[in-house]
């Protein structure tokens, strides 16, 4: 387009719902691929999603629409998480990263996810009377490497992540595709 400089718009985004979102369907065509080359759990049965707005979703699920409001729970109805990896076990809670990294507020709100997560289902356990077993939750980053290079936000990141992923680890899984290539490489842009 003359309007984009000659340039499609996959060459002009820097939005990483649209990268997640081509991971997501790389993931979803073939899981095992991802998980192997992640070292993610092995055994069970993954199933993916992508801008999980699990808080609203389940509690809409479970007719609990007010507990967050019931139980004074911090977590936002419309708090979405990127990539999640769903087993009976497991939950991969993935954050994504583009072009920017990740400001305290959001690590602080990430790491109590999982804990938010748990109260959420022992919650659905104690009133709707369901015998499941709570799943364990794990949280993930997807971001640059040369966001990732620097010694004090790895700290950072790893106090909070089990795994990080850099955008170029998957570029090179998914067959050198430049969707991935363009994500690792436009941060700080």
């Amino acid at each position: 387009m003359k309007y984009f400089k000659g340039k499609a718009w996959d060459e002009i985004t820097r939005e990483e719902r649209f990268f997640c979102a081509e991971l997501y369907f790389r993931i979803k065509n073939d899981i095992n691929r991802f998980l192997e080359k992640f070292q993610i759990t092995s055994g069970y049965d993954y199933k993916v999603g992508y801008e999980v707005c699990f808080y609203r979703d389940i509690l809409k699920e479970y007719d609990l629409d007010n507990y967050s409001k019931k139980y004074d729970i911090e977590f936002s109805l419309k708090r979405t998480f990127d990539l999640v990896l769903f087993s009976e076990s497991e939950i991969y809670l993935f954050e994504a990263k583009c072009q920017q990294g990740f400001t305290s507020d959001q690590l602080d709100k990430i790491y109590k996810d999982r804990c938010y997560i748990k109260m959420l289902f022992e919650k659905i356990q104690e009133e709707r009377k369901k015998d499941f077993k709570i799943p364990t939750v794990k949280i993930g980053a997807i971001v640059s490497d040369k966001y990732y290079k620097n010694k004090k936000v790895k700290g950072k990141m790893n106090k909070i992540f089990c795994k990080t992923i850099c955008w170029n680890e998957i570029y090179e899984l998914y067959d050198k595709n430049e969707v991935f290539e363009r994500a690792n490489s436009i941060f700080g842009k």
